[in-house]
């Protein structure tokens, strides 16, 4: 019995023992698996580390390269800009445009780069400010509408009057997508036309608003197996097409982007048959704006007659519907020959739009023909080509009109030729940008940049306005000559030695009494949000984008009350 006893002791002690070894293995394992562990989430930690590093580095040297290869384009795109307006012979001013388009062609090319790498990085921010979306879209046609006027294709912008135009978001970003879009479709349509168009406003559940836009052509069309391949990076339809039109393949890429950092969608339909051409799509989630529509008085339009004359059925049902929005009746045709025998019967007419390019008769012709029948009638010519010089313009046009013509504008006209209105039009060529913006804006101005060329275009565009701006080399000096001599206008370049425009500016905000402070607008290659933040936290009222155009100055001046501090 004792025996028995003895050798279940020892098959119990031999398991303990073995249990205890078990254990002593699985504890070393556990500590081999723990030491692992932390082995590898430190080497993930340091390689997350140096990731970051290297994607912050990467945004820097971006930022940098982008600052460097900016400041001497301002000077050429300046420089090129004002000798288009020289008296040159007409040689010279085939080189000097192809100067100005290849400088602009680079900076697209510079912008496409950084937005690419930005939204690689997941950097790219996006604004919310309040904005009018019919004007960004008109805006968009109308700064392409010499493009597509040299290949003789209409240009046709549609947002429905009875749609809500106030909308909080990234303006910017939109007219990026948008410009791309219709560019696009300028740059592979040969003829017919593109049409912009509004077709949804919709709100959803939780109170924001989608908006669809769609951009159509009549042209190449995209073959049905390589629509979702041009949306990749550095990708289009056929690698032939990158040497027959040029670009890099990124502007779908980026704008697809942009479209879902907006809560949207972008896409594209097209049958691949030449001439039936491509719609593209997309949509977006904005806010609505507390913004009423500031209309003038319509009271004058109301009951008034229009002869209305366009060939392109589009147009002519956009132009019908803005005109019966604001209470005007229209007399509509699609041909010419149809509204000359109709004038026959010398039907009531208070104002007239026509079209300047239709078959048989063209919108000259038309106008002869109706100042015989309704002499008083004022007429207002609408053309792709830009103005039409004839002997008796001054009498036979109150006023012409590239197509596709702003609502705004095209409202102020009709206003203008029932004598209504008493307001000025904002849509003046760069030929007619005079030195009358510092007789109604008197300034004295102070132009601060470390960069000897671009002082010199400053002074030039600044000149070209009419103004004499004062200089200074960086941001102690603006504040030495601030202090010397009370200036109404402030031009600040950010990155510059001694003192950079930033701290300039936030000394000139504190220390300068509201009644005496000059207003400040910041000029910079610096295009990242958190510059422009930084900027506006120092007082800067507003931020231009070098290279600085014309048109962006006059229009940054013109917001400026016309009476000088």
């Amino acid at each position: 019995m004792a025996s028995k006893d003895q050798a279940r002791f020892e098959r119990m002690e031999r398991k303990l023992h073995r249990e205890k070894a078990a254990r002593k293995e699985a504890e070393r394992l556990a500590e081999e698996r723990t030491a692992d562990l932390y082995l590898a989430n430190r080497a993930l930690s340091e390689e997350s580390q140096k990731a970051l590093a290297a994607a912050e580095a990467k945004s820097q040297f971006l930022a940098t390269m982008s600052h460097e290869i900016r400041t001497p384009l301002n000077a050429i795109i300046g420089m090129s800009e004002l000798l288009q307006e020289a008296e040159l012979n007409t040689e010279q001013k085939e080189w000097i445009s192809i100067v100005n388009i290849s400088s602009q062609s680079l900076l697209s090319l510079i912008n496409d780069i950084l937005d690419f790498s930005k939204i690689e990085s997941g950097r790219l921010e996006l604004e919310d400010t309040s904005f009018d979306l019919r004007l960004c879209m008109e805006e968009t046609l109308e700064m392409l509408s010499i493009r597509a006027s040299e290949n003789d294709l209409e240009l046709i912008c549609n947002y429905p009057d009875e749609f809500p135009r106030f909308f909080i978001g990234d303006p910017t970003r939109i007219r990026q997508v948008l410009l791309n879009l219709v560019g696009n479709a300028v740059k592979f349509t040969g003829e017919g036309e593109i049409k912009l168009e509004c077709t949804e406003v919709v709100k959803t559940e939780d109170e924001q608003v989608r908006i669809r836009l769609n951009v159509a052509d009549t042209g190449i069309g995209i073959p049905k197996d390589k629509q979702a391949a041009i949306f990749d990076s550095f990708s289009q339809a056929d690698s032939s097409t990158t040497r027959q039109f040029g670009g890099t393949g990124l502007g779908l890429t980026i704008s697809r982007c942009l479209c879902e950092l907006m809560g949207g969608t972008m896409g594209v339909t097209s049958s691949g048959i030449k001439g039936e051409g491509s719609e593209f799509y997309f949509d977006m989630l904005l806010q609505e704006a507390d913004v009423e529509e500031q209309l003038p008085d319509l009271s004058r339009l109301k009951g008034l007659q229009a002869l209305v004359v366009d060939d392109n059925k589009n147009n002519l049902m956009i132009l019908k519907h803005h005109l019966e929005h604001w209470g005007v009746k229209v007399l509509e045709f699609d041909h010419p020959e149809n509204a000359v025998a109709a004038l026959a019967s010398k039907p009531a007419i208070d104002l007239a739009i026509l079209d300047m390019q239709m078959p048989d008769i063209d919108g000259v012709q038309l106008a002869e023909k109706l100042s015989k029948t309704h002499s008083s009638c004022p007429i207002l010519l609408l053309t792709s080509m830009g103005k039409v010089e004839t002997p008796e313009n001054s009498k036979l046009f109150h006023a012409q009109h590239t197509k596709p013509v702003r609502t705004d504008i095209l409202l102020a006209e009709l206003l203008s030729m029932t004598r209504s209105y008493s307001g000025h039009l904002r849509n003046k060529p760069v030929s007619e940008i005079d030195a009358a913006l510092s007789a109604s804006i008197p300034l004295n101005i102070l132009l601060v940049d470390d960069n000897v060329m671009n002082r010199k275009v400053g002074t030039k565009l600044l000149e070209r306005l009419g103004y004499a701006p004062d200089l200074a080399e960086d941001g102690e000096k603006a504040l030495t000559a601030l202090k010397a001599k009370q200036y109404d206008l402030v031009l600040m370049d950010v990155q510059m030695p001694v003192m950079d425009g930033i701290t300039a500016s936030k000394i000139i905000y504190e220390q300068w009494p509201e009644e005496q402070r000059p207003h400040v607008f910041a000029l910079t290659a610096d295009i990242q949000a958190s510059t422009r933040k930084a900027l506006i936290d120092a007082g800067v009222e507003q931020v231009l984008s070098k290279p600085i155009q014309l048109h962006d100055l006059a229009e940054s001046l013109q917001k400026l009350s016309s009476k000088a501090r």
